[in-house]
């Protein structure tokens, strides 16, 4: 089973309303990470966010929640929008291939742009 899939199992009350879950297979420690922290924050703070989308955008990680209010609580607490912050920022530091430390690049591939971020093992080839 792909990791993606046992990660959607094992939070699938944070992932109810998901419909997109694509995130690079070298942001795998990252999205697992954060999606500890959110679970770990709804459980011991009563909050009820709900992830609908995790993918690559612009180069880099991009995680669109949402939050149904419990009780009198309406809004997402500012820890959850930080760690989704830090986890956006450090995807743009990480091979998205294999994890390793990277460098985010935009560069033409094909006759169109790329951007990510790669360690040198798995840097895009140039294309004129």
């Amino acid at each position: 089973m792909d990791w993606r899939q046992k990660l959607i199992e094992r939070y699938d009350n944070e992932f109810e309303d998901l419909y997109n879950f694509n995130p690079p297979n070298g942001w795998e420690n990252l999205v697992e990470s954060l999606m500890d922290y959110i679970h770990w924050h709804n459980k011991v703070h009563d909050t009820n966010v709900r992830v609908y989308s995790v993918d690559k955008k612009h180069g880099g990680l991009h995680f669109v929640v949402h939050h149904h209010p419990v009780g009198t609580s309406s809004s997402i607490s500012e820890e959850i929008f930080g760690a989704i912050h830090l986890a956006e920022t450090l995807s743009c530091k990480m091979c998205e291939v294999c994890g390793a430390p990277g460098t985010f690049q935009k560069i033409r591939v094909n006759k169109s742009l790329s951007l990510g971020s790669y360690c040198n093992e798995h840097f895009p080839k140039k294309s004129d």
